[in-house]
């Protein structure tokens, strides 16, 4: 059912009206109110409480004609003589009063848009509305915070490439001929080649396997122009470093917006998680992991040992008089078949060595029952001499 429209009479729309110096007689009542806000250049602030909550209950209504009151309104705040504050305020008023989804959305853009080019007024915008932000969960509101905190050169990187991911992962993609997924349109084909030169770049970015899993990633195997950043991605998350070398040289002209020496350290705290897998409880030394992970200074290696232990990839001990580590505990870089075949392989040699464990236990209590038993029978035949 439609939702009941509460409107203030004519009288003091016309009032409003007068005071603007709107001419409004011809004007139907349904249509004042619009009539209003188009013909309008400033509101009075006296004025603005009335006039916006009679745009927060037609756009609650279900009625189209009403409805566009909300974007006129937008639109006149976004021109006011308000401050920046009080214009804000009147946007948290009017989100709070909508029930419209999509309507919520419009005035949330609004408020990113009002806001963009204070950082320090957008950051404290985005704690306060981020419930609602997370709630309506949309593409385009995200791709808006994104814009915005990279013109203000954000420092907070993580917080930024946040916003992005977001908005990757409700980006929509279509079927092509193929039955295989491909972009809507060209933006966002260009916004999630960005994703991807970031998710590169930036060291804190080592969740590839469900970067890769998006559907916006999975649509750049549809051209062969975009073929390329998704086997950048690929090859970081599941190849060798020889291996990686060989593609970034093959297609170097393409990468130039790639950081070399950020990606070959990615690829360097992988492999290094793969091999801590491997070894897991042995000692391994300096020269076999600098081999592997072509690092020709022990210095360079020690630090790559504690990048991967800040970033929980493993667990390790380092042992600098000898030059060895004994890897402790071990995440792997990604999961697939050969990562539970090598898992189950692993349960199944404790399983035979707990066994083991178990049996020789078992055997040396019954040793010592046994022992026990013969020393108790000895004692009872000495008794039985001193009681004769």
């Amino acid at each position: 059912m439609p939702s009941t429209v509460f409107l203030p009479s004519r009288t003091i729309l016309s009032d409003i009206a007068k005071e603007l110096a709107i001419p409004a007689q011809n004007v139907k009542e349904s249509d004042l109110l619009i009539h209003i806000i188009k013909s309008s250049t400033n509101i009075p602030q006296s004025s603005l409480p009335v006039i916006l909550a009679c745009v927060a209950n037609a756009a609650n209504s279900n009625s189209k004609h009403l409805s566009q009151a909300l974007p006129h309104f937008l639109s006149l705040l976004s021109t006011s003589n308000l401050d920046i504050d009080s214009c804000i305020d009147h946007h948290i008023a009017l989100l709070n009063l909508i029930n419209n989804t999509e309507m919520k959305k419009s005035i949330l853009i609004a408020i990113i848009n009002t806001s963009k080019s204070d950082q320090i007024k957008f950051l404290a915008i985005l704690k306060q509305l981020k419930s609602d932000i997370h709630a309506i969960a949309d593409a385009q509101i995200y791709l808006s915070i994104y814009n915005t905190l990279s013109a203000t050169n954000n420092k907070n990187k993580e917080l930024v490439y946040y916003y992005l991911l977001k908005h990757i992962s409700l980006i929509k993609t279509i079927p092509d001929a193929s039955n295989n997924v491909k972009f809507g349109n060209e933006q966002d084909n260009a916004t999630v080649l960005k994703f991807v030169q970031e998710s590169a770049n930036l060291p804190f970015v080592l969740n590839l396997d469900q970067i890769i899993a998006l559907p916006a990633i999975q649509a750049l195997k549809s051209s062969k122009e975009t073929l390329v950043f998704y086997n950048l991605l690929d090859t970081l998350n599941v190849k060798s470093i020889p291996e990686m070398s060989t593609f970034y040289e093959t297609n170097k002209s393409v990468l130039s917006k790639i950081d070399k020496d950020t990606l070959f350290s990615k690829m360097r705290l992988f492999a290094l998680s793969n091999l801590a897998l491997e070894n897991l409880g042995k000692h391994v030394d300096y020269r076999t992991l600098q081999s592997v992970l072509d690092l020709s200074d022990e210095l360079d290696l020690e630090m790559l040992l504690m990048d991967a232990v800040q970033n929980n990839m493993l667990e390790c001990k380092m042992d600098q008089n000898v030059y060895t580590v004994l890897f402790t505990k071990a995440f792997p870089r990604h999961f697939n078949n050969e990562t539970y075949k090598m898992i189950d392989t692993k349960l199944n040699g404790l399983q035979k060595t707990f066994e083991e464990l178990l049996k020789s236990i078992q055997k040396l209590k019954q040793d010592s029952i046994g022992h026990y038993t013969t020393l108790d029978s000895f004692r009872g035949g000495d008794d039985d001499v001193v009681g004769h």
